[in-house]
């Protein structure tokens, strides 16, 4: 009710002190009596007396005299009854307080203020344009600026809420009192001119007795009448709401009217959208602009909308190109086909002039379209589109452009030749660096090939008589070379090739280049012809340690086709021959008892098995089990009859002795098996020698010199050696024991060991060579 009370009494003609109050009290009690007796007796319709605190119903039934009697209620007159239903001017204040009756209840002024213009030659000052805000419930002003697009300046909020001063620091504020159009307001030493209110300020004002003064005119901004034309001009054939004609057909239709038709391109329209909704052609499109400067080839996906023939272009991005990741390039609408040159278009007659707009038919392989100033290649497209041009056309290609960008040609800066002057490597680094560094090295090549060296021999191809050794070191891939000495050839021997490494020889002056590779350890081997520094190295000779680093790790002849070769010669000896002993003698050409390097070689050679002769070599170690350069006969049948092998050249399975197998009628072949009976005999009796030499702890030094001091020429023979094995070191050993070793020390009769052969002898053997002769 007092919310009622208030719209239609007070609220709008609120008295601005206390004693006018006062006085409208007795009107308001009347008007609150009289509303009172004629509303309806409903909840929220009475009044309550706010003295009573009292709710407790009174006492009915009561003693007098020690009696019961009924109470009379009680009775007041008339006067004292109006008086307690009269309701005070505190109590209306205190049950409806100024912050709930005039909540939300806001005054708004329009205003402005100007903001001087010191750098600007087109205006001198700008006047901004604010709302001013006055709040009923607790005197408090608000004061914002409409935010304008692109306007440069802050705007919103311009003035929080609170209570403003009308002198800064002083305690009056401003009231309703001092707000009317064509005041002017100080906020904070800024000076606003009101120039017109709302609807429900005057209103509200009108009800208390003040009407407001009419409307102000805002004076002439310079800067907001040429934003409005910027605005106006930037779409100047874009109908007003008043004037379009959707707009005035739905006015038309809400009105009760009847709806105009559509006309031919309406309907072409809609027939479009329904036919083709969802329907959209796909093109790959490059645009060339590597002609201009920085420019480059830029892909692009072309979108042809057939629901309402707009055109919408997509930038293919690649990763670390230098460009930004906008892909919309065109935004989805209609493209204008290329427009008239600057020359030819006339103000007067551009807007009459028809546009022509890009349709699928101006779209195909091959063909270019203009977008924006830029023409684009359409070089493919989906299948999609594919299917649609040919239900369109008959006989199309659809083969796609090859747009590929031609190889580039880079300007890199070659490095300069090598001239001799230290490494190849070491060089480089000091071309492509500033700051010196050494070259990097496989440390891992290092750690795991330390140690593994390649030895050969070898003779210069211009003259055969002088001897190199050719040194290889598989952990840095580094070459030396030493020339062994020799009598009468007029060059004394030493170091002919310092270490290091060395690049194969190529075209020209290439081999100083880094392109020229090094010799590494596959180009070593026997049979090879090196070229170092001009010099023709012919390798013949290789020693026991490279021979057995090459069979652990084969490059190019590995046992399987050793096996194949062994096979090969074992199939033509089945047809040839019914007996072993009939093909040795076929191999033995010399008939010495064993087969040498050469008679293998003239075997191969006759079977057409083409071997080099480091192949060759490899083949000869195979067949030769105790490497003493001779293939026996027990050797040869142990790798021409294997343990499971039965046929015609063998009486049984498994290995027999020598002789056994060889003919009884054969003296010179059973002499030779008696003789390799022997040779392993007396290894196993100086084998015993060495033995009980090592167990006794002495040097073999100490014994030469024991034996040499009773020869004349200091050295040993077979009869100093005998005074060595019986008085010096008294071995126990049978007189035929004794002959076997001084046989196997001394072969040829005569021979006298100086202390370097004897040295050699006893760590190694009395036999043993360290090359093998091609």
């Amino acid at each position: 009710f007092f919310r009622r009370m208030n719209d239609a009494t007070f609220g709008a003609t609120w008295p601005s002190t206390r004693g006018e109050a006062a006085a409208n009290m007795s009107a308001m009690y009347a008007k609150a009596s009289t509303l009172k007796n004629t509303l309806p007796l409903l909840p929220g319709n009475n009044f309550t007396n706010k003295n009573r605190h009292d709710f407790r119903k009174s006492q009915m039934l009561q003693y007098s005299n020690g009696h019961r009697m009924a109470s009379t209620p009680k009775t007041y007159p008339a006067e004292l009854v109006a008086t307690q239903e009269k309701i005070s001017l505190n109590d209306i204040q205190q049950a409806h307080p100024s912050w709930l009756t005039l909540d939300n209840k806001i005054l708004r002024f329009y205003c402005y203020f100007k903001e001087s213009i010191h750098e600007s030659r087109e205006e001198n000052a700008r006047v901004r344009r604010c709302n001013l805000y006055y709040y009923l419930e607790d005197d408090t002003i608000q004061v914002t600026e409409p935010k304008q697009d692109n306007s440069g300046v802050p705007q919103g909020n311009l003035v929080k809420r609170h209570k403003v001063p009308k002198i800064h620091g002083a305690e009056e504020h401003y009231t309703v009192d001092d707000l009317n159009v064509g005041a002017d307001i100080v906020i904070y030493s800024k000076t606003f001119h009101i120039v017109d209110c709302d609807a429900f300020t005057r209103y509200f004002y009108s009800q208390l007795g003040r009407p407001l003064r009419p409307f102000e005119e805002y004076p002439e901004d310079a800067h907001l009448e040429k934003t409005i034309t910027v605005k106006q001009s930037m779409h100047p054939n874009k109908p007003k709401d008043p004037d379009h004609r959707e707009w005035k057909r739905f006015n038309e239709y809400e009105q009760g009217g009847r709806m105009n038709l559509f006309n031919y391109d309406e309907r072409e329209a809609a027939r479009s959208f329904f036919e083709n909704d969802r329907k959209v052609l796909q093109f790959s499109a490059l645009w060339d602009d590597t002609k201009t400067l920085h420019g480059d080839a830029r892909h692009f996906t072309v979108l042809y909308f057939l629901a309402d023939h707009t055109v919408k272009v997509l930038e293919k991005t690649s990763r670390n190109n230098g460009r930004d990741p906008f892909p919309v390039f065109l935004r989805k609408q209609k493209l204008a086909k290329v427009k008239c040159p600057a020359a030819d278009c006339n103000l007067e007659t551009m807007s009459t002039r028809p546009q022509e707009y890009v349709t699928w038919e101006d779209l195909m392989i091959g063909k270019t379209v203009s977008v924006c100033g830029r023409d684009m290649l359409l070089y493919d497209c989906d299948d999609f589109t594919k299917k649609f041009y040919s239900s369109k056309y008959r006989g199309l290609d659809f083969t796609p452009l090859d747009v590929s960008a031609p190889p580039q040609q880079s300007n890199r800066m070659e490095p300069p030749p090598h001239r001799g002057f230290g490494s190849p490597e070491d060089s480089l680094v000091s071309w492509s660096h500033l700051v010196l560094k050494p070259p990097k090295k496989d440390l891992r090549k290092l750690q795991e090939r330390d140690g593994d060296v390649l030895t050969f021999g070898g003779y210069l191809e211009t003259q055969p008589e002088r001897r190199l050794i050719i040194v290889f070191r598989c952990a840095d891939d580094t070459l030396g070379i030493f020339e062994a000495p020799g009598r009468n050839t007029g060059f004394t021997g030493g170091k002919f090739l310092q270490r290091q490494k060395v690049k194969k020889p190529m075209e020209g002056n290439a081999t100083l280049t880094m392109e020229a590779p090094y010799y590494t350890e596959d180009d070593f081997y026997v049979g090879a012809r090196l070229d170092i520094n001009s010099h023709i190295i012919i390798i013949d000779k290789i020693d026991e340690h490279t021979v057995r680093y090459l069979e652990g790790a084969p490059k190019d002849f590995s046992a399987d086709d050793m096996d194949k070769v062994v096979h090969k010669i074992r199939g033509m000896l089945l047809n040839r021959f019914s007996k072993l002993t009939d093909t040795f003698r076929a191999m033995d050409m010399d008939h010495n008892g064993g087969i040498t390097i050469k008679e293998l070689d003239k075997v191969c050679r006759h079977l057409n098995i083409v071997l080099s002769e480091h192949e060759l070599l490899c083949l000869m170690r195979y067949l030769d089990e105790d490497a003493n350069g001779t293939v026996e006969y027990y050797e040869f049948v142990r790798k021409m009859a294997p343990k499971d092998y039965e046929g015609e050249l063998d009486a049984g399975k498994g290995t027999v002795r020598l002789t056994e197998i060889a003919d009884p009628l054969d003296k010179s072949y059973q002499k030779v098996a008696q003789g390799q009976d022997a040779q392993r005999e007396s290894d196993k009796v100086f084998k015993m020698f060495r033995d009980k030499l090592n167990s006794q702890r002495f040097m073999a030094l100490d014994l030469f010199r024991m034996m040499s001091d009773r020869a004349f020429d200091s050295r040993v023979g077979e009869k100093e050696f005998r005074y060595g094995v019986v008085s010096v070191l008294q071995l126990n050993m049978e007189p035929r024991q004794i002959d076997l070793l001084v046989n196997r020390v001394f072969p040829f009769p005569g021979k006298r060991l100086t202390q370097k052969e004897f040295n050699r002898m006893m760590s190694s053997g009395p036999h043993f060579e360290t090359t093998y002769c091609g």
